[in-house]
């Protein structure tokens, strides 16, 4: 490319190479989310459903957390009623497999999904 002369100031076009999509930059996570646990926000999505809205569904969702806080926990929602637990499930429709401080910070809204799976911090089988 050539530079030209507009008006007294010479513009020279430059081309910037667009950054790979493998380069998306790792967010450090910390525990500083008023030190909720996996537990906390378990709880808090129980206090949350609205059996209104899951009438006629039928789907169970598993969680594998690794860390301190870690373990398997697990929703089943059927016929408007909602089951939330610690412990593993035979069959999941989705499994979600993260560190304690992932899932904490995605609960949170700290972390986005998209970024969790795309860096490898979020599974989801």
């Amino acid at each position: 490319m050539r530079a030209r002369s507009v008006h007294a100031v010479t513009v020279t076009p430059r081309v910037v190479p667009a950054a790979p999509s493998a380069a998306i930059p790792a967010m450090p996570l910390s525990r500083n989310y008023n030190k909720k646990t996996p537990k906390d926000v378990f709880d808090e999505m129980r206090r949350n459903f609205d059996a209104s809205k899951a009438k006629g569904l039928k789907l169970t969702y598993a969680w594998k957390l690794s860390g301190s806080d870690g373990g398997s926990w697990f929703i089943k929602i059927a016929d408007g009623k909602c089951e939330i637990g610690k412990g593993s499930v035979d069959k999941a429709d989705v499994t979600f497999e993260c560190s304690d401080e992932t899932w904490v910070a995605l609960s949170n809204k700290k972390l986005g999904g998209m970024r969790a799976f795309l860096t490898g911090k979020l599974k989801v089988n």
